[in-house]
């Protein structure tokens, strides 16, 4: 896969906290590792007892294992918009790289001369722009996604960190971002899903090459909807 530009020295944040953002890429990386698989070879196995055939007059689709093969790819980790081929959208926040499926991307903006900053706004929101009839909350992104001691650390002024807007959830949310990235074609086997999600719901799962947290959009929205509340 193609490697993202290096970044300018003049754009690139203190040495320590590039590495203290690694450090919390490599914690979601940790964070999203498969479930342990069983070796087949030592694992017990118990001998069924024979069951009566079945007459070839009413074999046919079987209704509960349809049903447990769906029920298994809802419960695999996987979100709905990842079932097949799909691609993302790279972009970084505040020196870490995300990425969000791009099947889920309205619109992006470059520059925010159309955000008009709100007073007493709810952290995380700074504004709200023109869209389409209606109006995008803008949203500090930053103090989403990176954990507290890094938000404590953030610039009291974001216009450093929302050069770019991307436009989501029908163009209800607006996510500032410092730089977009490339657009990368990717199979679901590529990705390290998360699987039952906890702490940090919006996370679906992490890329190894390159390095970024993939974002699940539904679960990102629900988590500012429940911050902004």
């Amino acid at each position: 896969m193609k490697k993202p530009a290096r970044i300018q020295e003049d754009e690139a944040p203190l040495l320590g906290q590039q590495q203290a953002l690694g450090a919390y890429l490599d914690a979601l990386l940790a964070e999203a590792v498969p479930a342990p698989q069983v070796d087949a070879a030592n694992a017990p196995v118990a001998t069924p007892a024979p069951l009566a055939p079945v007459p070839e007059s009413v074999q046919g689709p079987n209704p509960v294992s349809a049903c447990l093969s769906q029920k298994d790819a809802a419960n695999n980790g996987r979100p709905a918009w990842a079932n097949g081929r799909f691609e993302v959208l790279r972009f970084q926040v505040a020196g870490l790289w995300l990425a969000l499926p791009v099947d889920q991307v309205d619109a992006i903006i470059t520059g925010t001369g159309g955000v008009t900053p709100l007073p007493d706004l709810p952290v995380p929101r700074l504004g709200i722009m023109p869209w389409r009839g209606g109006e995008a909350r803008v949203i500090d992104t930053a103090r989403v996604i990176l954990p507290p001691d890094h938000v404590a650390r953030l610039p009291e002024n974001p216009a450093g960190r929302s050069e770019q807007l991307i436009i989501i959830g029908g163009g209800r949310w607006a996510l500032a971002c410092t730089r977009l990235g490339e657009l990368l074609p990717l199979e679901p086997e590529w990705v390290t899903w998360r699987g039952p999600r906890g702490r940090r719901p919006w996370l679906a799962g992490t890329l190894d090459e390159p390095a970024s947290a993939l974002l699940d959009p539904p679960a990102l929205i629900r988590s500012i909807e429940a911050e902004v509340a």
